[in-house]
């Protein structure tokens, strides 16, 4: 059994980074526009995005040091510094991906759940341990609805 057709496409390259006002000004430097800057309170984290086609460059600065998350990429950057620090596709059914790779000893830091981000609320993401993953946070996340 496989989940390949439940994969859907490419969704963010995430990358953690030092200073969020640096790293926007390099990235626009590099040609890219930035579409959304914002902060991701529930994780202590700022965050800005930029369009790549159909997805996305995303950069990740933690800003509050009590959160989990922040906590992580934090970690990251003082032990490996700034760079990619999370991969996200899309699927079509989170909860048959969730399934399967379980299933394969493969090791999630969460049940799907719920995006805390008001504009992906109708959408769920599973994180995948960059032990089972060479190293990189993979993320799951569904596919948005067709309008």
């Amino acid at each position: 059994m496989s989940i390949a057709g439940e994969i859907d496409s490419f969704f963010a390259v995430v990358i953690a980074v030092k200073n969020m006002d640096q790293a926007i000004e390099n990235y626009k430097k590099l040609g890219f526009e930035l579409i959304d800057r914002s902060d991701r309170k529930d994780w202590g984290l700022e965050a800005a995005q930029f369009k790549v086609g159909d997805g996305i460059f995303e950069l990740l600065a933690p800003v509050a040091e009590d959160k989990d998350v922040a906590k992580t990429i934090r970690k990251f950057l003082d032990q490996k510094g700034e760079g990619v620090y999370e991969i996200a596709v899309n699927v079509r059914n989170i909860d048959a991906v969730n399934e399967f790779i379980k299933k394969q000893g493969v090791r999630t830091l969460n049940e799907p759940s719920p995006v805390p981000v008001p504009s992906m609320s109708d959408r769920k993401l599973l994180w995948v341990s960059p032990k089972s993953a060479n190293g990189v946070f993979l993320e799951y996340i569904t596919s948005p609805r067709k309008k």
